[in-house]
Parts: C-alpha cells; sequence; structure tokens
C-alpha cells in the first residue's frame, strides 16, 4: 500500500510539471523543487523509474533531442497520460479534503 501512494504521488507531480511542457529528466526535477519552494527534492533515482512505468502505461512518450552535440531524453505527456492526471487530481482533493476534516476535527 505504501509503495502504491509513492507512486500515485510522484505520477501526479511528473504529469502536472509535464503538463505545462516538455520536459528533460535534470529539468523535471528542478521545475519540481522550484514551484514547492523547495520542499520536494526528487533524485534522478527516484524520478527515472517513474518515467518508464510512465512511459510503458503510455501516459507519457520521449523523444532525443541534440543540443549542443548532447543528447537530452524529453518526456512529453500523452492524452492518456492527462486522463490520468485528472483521475489522480480528483483521488487527491479527495483525500487532502478529508484529511482537513480530521485536522478541524482532532
Amino acid at each position: 500500500m505504501a509503495k502504491d501512494h509513492f507512486f500515485f504521488k510522484m505520477d501526479m507531480l511528473i504529469l502536472l510539471a509535464l503538463r505545462k511542457q516538455d520536459c528533460y529528466g535534470y529539468e523535471l526535477v528542478h521545475i519540481i523543487k522550484e514551484q514547492t519552494d523547495g520542499v520536494i527534492d526528487l533524485k534522478l533515482g527516484t524520478l527515472y523509474p517513474v518515467l518508464y512505468r510512465l512511459i510503458d502505461d503510455q501516459c507519457i512518450s520521449s523523444s532525443d533531442v541534440v543540443e549542443n552535440r548532447r543528447v537530452r531524453v524529453y518526456y512529453h505527456m500523452e492524452p492518456k497520460g492527462e486522463e490520468y492526471l485528472q483521475q489522480l487530481l480528483t483521488k487527491y482533493l479527495s483525500w487532502s479534503s478529508a484529511i482537513q476534516k480530521l485536522i478541524e476535527r482532532g
């Protein structure tokens, strides 16, 4: 269960970042860290297994782009990824609301 909950959060973070623009791995880590004011600081070793799984699930795709004689792999959210993100956001908002109720009533 805890592992599923971990992937649920990681999937949502990555898809939220890719919703705005295509990104390469290090850029995704930077965007997530920056937009969460440093609270969420992913490591590349944590990021890539999730990216590969999202590719296998056809939620995102990847493409190689040569920049300054260097190949970067850019990730792009596919329509299936947008649908999945909507499901994750609905679930997250439901959980967040339930937790807020516990806090207020506790």
